[in-house]
């Protein structure tokens, strides 16, 4: 396949850098990122209402319930999160269902049936201080009202939350993988940790609920760098001389 498109294709346009590298030596590819919409990702609007919790530590997943996504790599960090910040609350976006598993179901013996057991045994010990949105159409209004966004995927893909916390001033923790090191310079724009070490993800989070100068640093720096890198507007023009070119 790599041959025909190498062949056939006059340009091969990857969303990334590790998406390119089937064709690396090629002098057709050019690297088109997924992008945001910087009108729409936007800090000056009103965030979205989360009450009781207005001035608790908020980290924001949004992920539902997913092994790819790292739902329960998050609820093992948070766990351990809470022992030094009680006040802590986890914020879960996207379709969860909650639903207890019949463990005389032969469905336990599914994978996801199984990973849904896992996550829930973890759950049943952090649930006071984790809400769920359920899945939500305004995510810039939920990024706004959060402190920390995480991406604790076990599968290297494109996240777009991380560019989109980005565009909303938020420093992201992320898994150590490709793509994402290409979304997020470690210690500058955010955090990247390996998904298996739960002890450096609780770590790096209570570091930047300790230190607000910190948050807002790395923040700042996340905005600039996806702002230079991934605003719709300059890779619609990008995708617009390309074709001009052919």
């Amino acid at each position: 396949m790599q041959k025909f498109v190498e062949k056939y294709s006059s340009t091969i346009m990857p969303i990334c850098k590790n998406d390119a590298k089937p064709w690396y030596k090629s002098k057709k590819v050019k690297v088109v990122y997924n992008a945001v919409d910087s009108r729409r990702f936007n800090v000056d609007i009103v965030p979205y209402c989360i009450k009781g919790v207005e001035t608790d530590p908020k980290i924001l997943f949004l992920g539902g319930l997913s092994k790819e996504k790292g739902t329960l790599v998050i609820f093992e960090v948070f766990k351990r999160l809470l022992s030094v910040l009680p006040r802590a609350k986890l914020i879960v976006a996207g379709y969860f269902d909650d639903s207890s598993a019949n463990l005389t179901s032969l469905r336990c013996y599914f994978p996801t049936e199984r990973y849904k057991i896992k996550v829930m045994r973890v759950l049943e010990k952090i649930k006071d201080s984790v809400i769920f949105l359920g899945p939500i159409k305004n995510v810039p209004r939920v990024m706004v009202a959060s402190d920390v966004v995480v991406f604790p995927a076990t599968v290297g893909h494109f996240a777009r939350p991380v560019i989109e916390a980005g565009f909303m001033k938020k420093p992201t923790v992320a898994s150590d993988l490709s793509p994402l090191d290409e979304l997020v310079i470690n210690e500058k724009t955010g955090y990247l940790v390996d998904f298996r070490n739960f002890d450096i993800w609780a770590q790096r989070l209570a570091l930047l609920f300790s230190d607000e100068n910190l948050r807002r640093r790395i923040g700042e720096n996340a905005f600039r760098y996806c702002r230079e890198r991934f605003d719709v507007r300059d890779q619609v023009r990008t995708i617009q001389k390309v074709y001009e070119s052919i």
